[in-house]
């Protein structure tokens, strides 16, 4: 029972993110640590994509329970259309930066 304990307690928790990157598209990645890779995206070396299409903004951030359950939610997600995204999502943010608008907090 004690090493079950430890292998619960071993598992590290990932991230599912979304970047909107330059060009209006946006980027779909997963990581277990994420400051340091939007950090290394930011910097255009976390991926080629983001080195071609240089992201302007995180909009989005969804913890897992480990990196099988962040892959499978990561491979529905990108199958999934851009409105889908925004829409399900709640991906606000998008449009605002897109249109040059800053949301209003009332």
């Amino acid at each position: 029972m004690f090493a079950c304990i430890l292998k619960i307690m071993k598992q590290e928790v990932w991230y599912l993110y979304i970047l909107l990157c330059k060009g209006n598209t946006l980027y779909t990645g997963i990581t277990n640590n994420v400051e340091n890779r939007i950090q290394k995206h930011f910097a255009g070396i976390a991926a080629k994509y983001t080195k071609a299409h240089p992201p302007l903004l995180q909009v989005y951030q969804e913890r897992l329970a480990n990196k099988s359950a962040a892959a499978k939610r990561e491979r529905e997600i990108k199958k999934w259309s851009r409105s889908k995204k925004i829409n399900d999502l709640r991906l606000t943010l998008v449009d605002c930066v897109v249109q040059d608008k800053l949301p209003t907090v009332e």
